[in-house]
């Protein structure tokens, strides 16, 4: 008896010290002011309670989103910090994203600034007088040392708009937040303004859908009808997983390239109207990507991305994977749940194959260097061809040899969905990250009882031409190899992610050149139109001798060039089914093609 007193006190002295530490732990509260929207400057007050008295350093992260340090603190002005009695207390900037306080008392710290945002994409943020699109990282200070502390944030707006995001509401609070952490709450961009929106439930979850800037380009009945398609094959039949509870799908409709940011229960992607007003259809390949991120990326990570270190770059050799092994699920995505036929597929990915092959920088650059150095991709000397190569391109291809090889090996009873699924058990349903390539193999290897780690050094760490023909060959694909004649736009451009093409190289003497293209030049317009997610796209159909006219912009000034097209010998692949396969072979293709086992 006298043991389980005792017990009882030593509990009720536990849960007594819990309470009494958490009455006075450090709590942090966001306001965000969007009272100054002709100026695009969003104002903000960070409210620290039971501050120490001692030092105290606030930082903004140097990067969000983009593997690219974007240094959100060049955008922060005019900061200060009051005590709990409204008097001035030392604030210094000790590094270019770090302040650091001595509050000289304990109590309630507030910290105020202004912030800039007029960069409308999936990686920026935006305040002007029609809404705000906020990506909260590159708004919010956080505490260097309580990041992990729960956060809570109250956004005031214009009283007839409306607000969505995927943060959980403060209870009877239309626009307060909280969250786990700051992470958490960087992790849930938030758009505010007169939106349209639908909604829909599947398997479970609720889905919200927001439009900003919609004039009725598109059906939006038929919009919803993809997403619907694109979430049950991803979450029920793909994954066998559905991992959240509400999930927000952000668009913005714009007149420039699109682009995506996945985040952990939602994703924000801007597309081109005039590309919906087409067929929304195409916009499957982005919307299946983005989504399928919510696993691959934002649960199933690297360890050297589990927790961010968000003062400099965070490095990882597994990108070939996460964003590659990416695009190879939205491409199968799209035929799997109907918007492809399997014809267009096979071409999908002979039209990949052909843009590696003809990639002078796979000669000199393996995927998982790629990955590495994705930190470079801002500088277009690095994209420059020859130079680098795309760790989507390369890691989808990738996986689909792979895929293709596990079925080989196991007689068609495990693939590359066994591998993202084992995966997610493994690493995203216990919450650790995993060691790069190596888990991947390992998880590969465990599955297969082969061993991979000659295919992942000569193909994945190394610069080896991958085996294309022969392993497609074994699946019942002919890989077929001819010469073209396309149109040669005579120079090379990269863009970085949502921004326009900027030209890296220039043929010399070309008439390009002639025309007066030079590099660093940004493309606005080919031929009067937007350019397509590939320059060479924007000059289909054309013929020798055909005039192209390209709009660049150069420093702030634009300039129409005209010069006359010329055509080039390039190898070209097609991938074919072979007439002659086996029982075998074709009950592997289908089951592929069909996402089975």
């Amino acid at each position: 008896m006298r043991v389980f007193q005792m017990k009882r006190i030593y509990g009720m002295i536990f849960v007594l010290l819990v309470l009494f530490s958490t009455a006075f732990a450090q709590s942090v509260h966001y306001d965000v002011f969007l009272d100054t929207q002709e100026t695009h400057f969003f104002r903000v007050k960070m409210t620290i309670r039971n501050a120490p008295e001692e030092t105290l350093n606030v930082a903004i992260p140097a990067w969000f989103g983009l593997y690219q340090i974007r240094d959100f603190a060049q955008y922060v002005q005019r900061v200060r910090a009051e005590n709990e009695n409204r008097q001035r207390i030392s604030m210094t900037k000790i590094d270019k994203q770090t302040w650091q306080i001595i509050p000289g008392t304990s109590g309630t710290i507030q910290i105020s600034y202004r912030v800039f945002g007029n960069d409308l994409s999936p990686f920026g943020t935006q305040l002007n007088t029609k809404h705000a699109f906020i990506n909260p990282a590159m708004i919010l200070f956080y505490l260097v040392n309580g990041r992990n502390r729960p956060v809570t944030i109250t956004y005031h707006k214009p009283e007839k708009w409306k607000i969505i995001t995927a943060a959980d509401r403060m209870e009877n609070r239309n626009a307060s937040f909280k969250a786990g952490s700051y992470d958490e709450l960087a992790d849930n961009p938030v758009e505010i303004g007169n939106f349209t929106k639908r909604s829909f439930t599947s398997d479970g979850a609720v889905y919200d859908a927001a439009f900003y800037d919609y004039h009725k380009e598109f059906d939006l009945n038929r919009f919803t009808e993809m997403l619907k398609r694109i979430v049950h094959y991803e979450t029920v039949q793909l994954m066998h997983d559905v991992p959240f509870k509400r999930y927000v799908f952000l668009f913005q409709l714009v007149d420039s390239h699109g682009s995506g940011m996945e985040h952990t229960n939602s994703c924000v992607i801007s597309f081109n109207r005039a590309r919906a007003h087409r067929d929304v259809f195409e916009l499957s390949s982005l919307i299946a990507h983005e989504f399928f991120h919510a696993w691959n990326v934002k649960r199933i990570k690297p360890k050297t991305l589990f927790r961010y270190d968000w003062t400099k770059e965070n490095y990882t050799r597994a990108l070939w994977f996460a964003e590659g092994g990416t695009s190879y699920y939205a491409a199968l995505t799209r035929e799997r749940a109907d918007f492809w036929t399997r014809r267009q597929l096979l071409d999908h990915f002979a039209k990949r194959i052909t843009q590696e092959e003809n990639d002078p920088g796979r000669f000199i650059q393996s995927p998982e260097m790629a990955s590495f150095n994705a930190w470079f991709e801002k500088y277009p000397w690095y994209e420059r061809p020859e130079n680098s190569i795309s760790y989507y391109r390369s890691g989808e291809i990738l996986s689909f040899l792979l895929d293709l090889k596990m079925r080989l090996d196991t007689r068609n009873r495990f693939g590359l969905d066994d591998v993202m699924r084992t995966m997610n058990g493994l690493f995203a349903k216990r919450n650790i990250g995993y060691n790069d390539s190596r888990d991947v193999l390992a998880v590969m290897n465990s599955l297969t009882g082969k061993d991979y780690s000659d295919f992942f050094a000569r193909y994945i760490s190394g610069t080896e031409r991958p085996p294309y023909e022969k392993i497609v060959g074994r699946a019942g694909l002919t890989l077929r190899k001819t010469l073209k004649e396309l149109p040669d736009p005579e120079f090379t451009a990269e863009r970085n992610f949502d921004k326009p093409f900027v030209v890296t190289t220039v043929e010399n003497e070309s008439p390009a050149q002639k025309a007066g293209l030079r590099i660093n030049d940004r493309i606005v317009k080919i031929n009067g139109k937007p350019t397509e997610l590939y320059i060479r796209d924007s000059y289909k159909g054309m013929k020798k001798g055909d005039q192209v006219t390209l709009l660049i912009k150069r420093g702030s000034r634009e300039e129409l060039l005209s010069y006359k097209l010329k055509m080039t010998s390039k190898p070209s692949f097609s991938l074919q089914m072979q007439k002659k396969r086996s029982e075998f072979q074709m009950k592997l293709l289908n089951d592929w093609f069909e996402g089975k086992p």
